[in-house]
C-alpha cells in the first residue's frame, strides 16, 4: 500500500514538472514560436536540403526529410519544446533531484539562450532536440549495464546503448559533449548519495570509455553503409587550419576564458554565475576533505567539457550551437551548489532573476531577426516590382539577375555580437547570389535564374558605374541580365 502511494505521488510530481516545463518553455519561445521568420541559418534548407547528409549528419536527414517532410513552422519548434521538456524531465529523474531544486533545474536548462541558437537553426532544429533526448537514454541503458548483475543481460543493455549513442551522433557529432557530460553530472549527483571510491569509478571509467568508442566505431561504419564520402574534407575547409600545437593551445585558453566569463555571444553573460559558483564549489569541496580531488576533476570536467571541441577547431570560427552541452553545464554547477549549501530560499530568488534575464535575452533575439527579416522583405519586393516595371520583356526563366554585393542597412537591427539571429540574406557574405535567389523564393517574391560565368563577363564593365539600392538606377538590364547593385564591393561569387 505504502508503495502504491508513493508510486502515485511520483507519477505526479512528474506529470507537475512536465506541466511547468511546458510552461516555461512556452513563456522563453513564445515569440519565436509564434512570429516564424526566416533566419540566415536556414541558407541550407533553401539551396541544399541534402547538405546535413554531406557532412555526416545521416540522423538528421532521416528525421527532417523523411519523419517530417521539412521544416513546418510553429509545429517544427512546437515539437522540439515537447522534446527539451522531456529531456529535462529525464535528466532530473537520472540525476535524482527532488524538489524545488528539480524546478530550479528545469527553468536554468530550458531558458538557456544557447539553446535559441539551436532552435534558430531549422536544418536541424528538432532533430537536436531529440539528441538530448537519446543522450540520457544512451547514459540510462550503459548505467544499466554496469549495475546489473546477469552479464547476458549486462551486454545487451551495453550494445543497445552504443547504438543509440552512434544514431545521436548521425545527428550531430557534437553530442558526444552532451553524453560525456550527462555521465558526469551522474557521478557528481551519485557522490550526495552514496560514497565515491577511486578504485570503483576508475574501473567504471574504463567501460565508460569503452562505451564511447564503440559507438564512434559503429558511427563511422554507418557512415560507410549509407554512402557519405567527402566528409572529412568539409571539416577541413570550414573549421581547421593548420596551426602550431601552441597556437593550438592559446588560442583555446583564451576562448574558453571569454566563454567562462559570458562574453562569447548575446545572451551567454550570465556564464559567469556558473563559474562563480563552480570556484566556491571547489572551495567548499576543499574545506569538507571528501574526496576533494575527483569531486574536483569531475566538476571541472563538467564546466570545460562543453566548450572542448573549439580545441580542435583551428579555422577560427566557433558558432555558439557547437556548444550543446552548456545548458546542461550551466544547470549543474548551480543546482549542485545549492544543493550543497542547502538554501532554498536563495535559490529561488537566483534562479528567478536568471530565468528572467535569459526569457529577455532569447525574446530580444527573435525579435530583432523578424525585423531585419520583415525590412529585407519589404526590398525584396521594391526590387522586383522595379524590375517588372522597368523591363517588361523581363522573364524569370531567361534572363538571369545578379546582386552585387550586400545591403549593409538590412543589419541595423541586428544586436550585437547575435551571431546568427538578424543575420540578413541580403547582405551575407558581403552578398551572396545563392542565399539571396533562396529568399526570393521562400518568401514567394520570385524564382530568379542564377547567373553563370559567361553572364557575369559580359555585365562587369558595367557595374562600378552605377548608384547602389535604393536609388532607381541600381536595378538595370545589360545583355539579358538584371544587375541589382545592393553595395561597392563584390560579395560572394559560386563560380
Amino acid at each position: 500500500m505504502l508503495q502504491n502511494l508513493k508510486k502515485m505521488e511520483l507519477k505526479k510530481n512528474e506529470i507537475n514538472i512536465c506541466l511547468f516545463s511546458l510552461c516555461i518553455s512556452l513563456l522563453t519561445y513564445g515569440y519565436g514560436l509564434m512570429n516564424f521568420s526566416l533566419p540566415i541559418d536556414a541558407q541550407e534548407e533553401v539551396i541544399n536540403p541534402n547538405f546535413m547528409l554531406s557532412v555526416g549528419r545521416w540522423g538528421i536527414c532521416l528525421i527532417r526529410y523523411h519523419l517530417f517532410h521539412g521544416y513546418t513552422p510553429y509545429f517544427t519548434p512546437l515539437v522540439s519544446l515537447v522534446l527539451l521538456c522531456l529531456s529535462s524531465l529525464m535528466l532530473i529523474k537520472l540525476l535524482n533531484i527532488q524538489g524545488i531544486y528539480a524546478y530550479a533545474f528545469c527553468i536554468l536548462y530550458l531558458t538557456f539562450p544557447q539553446l535559441a541558437y539551436q532552435l534558430v537553426f531549422i536544418t536541424q532544429a528538432d532533430a537536436i532536440a531529440l539528441g538530448y533526448v537519446l543522450s540520457i537514454i544512451s547514459i540510462w541503458l550503459f548505467i544499466k549495464s554496469i549495475e546489473i548483475s546477469n552479464k547476458r543481460k549486462a551486454v545487451i543493455y551495453f550494445l543497445f546503448a552504443c547504438f543509440i549513442a552512434m544514431f545521436t551522433l548521425s545527428i550531430y557529432q557534437a553530442f558526444i559533449f552532451v553524453i560525456l557530460v550527462v555521465y558526469l553530472s551522474y557521478l557528481l549527483f551519485k557522490d550526495s548519495r552514496k560514497k565515491l571510491s577511486y578504485k570503483y569509478e576508475i574501473s567504471k571509467s574504463i567501460v565508460f570509455i569503452l562505451f564511447i568508442v564503440v559507438s564512434a566505431l559503429f558511427y563511422v561504419i554507418s557512415l560507410k553503409l549509407v554512402g557519405i564520402k567527402g566528409y572529412d574534407d568539409y571539416i577541413e575547409s570550414s573549421y581547421t587550419s593548420h596551426n602550431s600545437l601552441k597556437n593550438t593551445i592559446f588560442n583555446f585558453i583564451n576562448l574558453l576564458k571569454i566563454q567562462l566569463l559570458g562574453k562569447a555571444y548575446f545572451g551567454n553573460s550570465l556564464y559567469i554565475i556558473a563559474t562563480l559558483l563552480f570556484i566556491l564549489s571547489i572551495f567548499k569541496y576543499f574545506l569538507e576533505k571528501k574526496i576533494f580531488q575527483l569531486r574536483t576533476i569531475i566538476l571541472s570536467a563538467i564546466l570545460i567539457l562543453p566548450f572542448f571541441i573549439s580545441l580542435f577547431i583551428t579555422g577560427g570560427y566557433h558558432p555558439p550551437r557547437l556548444y550543446l552541452a552548456t545548458n546542461i553545464s550551466f544547470s549543474i554547477i548551480i543546482i549542485d551548489f545549492f544543493l550543497k549549501i542547502k538554501k532554498q530560499n536563495m535559490t529561488i530568488v537566483l534562479v528567478s532573476f536568471v530565468g528572467a534575464i535569459n526569457v529577455l535575452f532569447i525574446t530580444q533575439l527573435y525579435y530583432s531577426q523578424k525585423r531585419v527579416r520583415d525590412f529585407e522583405v519589404i526590398e525584396a519586393n521594391k526590387m522586383d516590382l522595379i524590375i517588372r516595371t522597368k523591363y517588361p520583356e523581363f522573364k524569370e526563366n531567361i534572363n538571369p539577375v545578379y546582386f552585387h554585393g550586400g545591403l549593409e542597412k538590412a543589419n541595423r537591427f541586428k544586436l550585437n555580437n547575435s551571431e546568427v539571429f538578424g543575420g540578413s540574406f541580403l547582405q551575407w557574405n558581403g552578398g551572396n547570389n545563392g542565399l539571396i535567389l533562396g529568399f526570393f523564393r521562400y518568401y514567394n517574391i520570385a524564382n530568379y535564374k542564377m547567373i553563370e560565368k559567361d553572364d557575369f563577363i559580359k555585365i562587369k564593365d558595367s557595374i562600378n558605374n552605377m548608384p547602389i539600392w535604393p536609388d532607381y538606377g541600381s536595378v538595370k538590364m545589360v545583355e539579358g541580365v538584371v544587375i541589382i547593385k545592393l553595395g561597392e564591393e563584390y560579395g560572394y561569387l559560386h563560380f
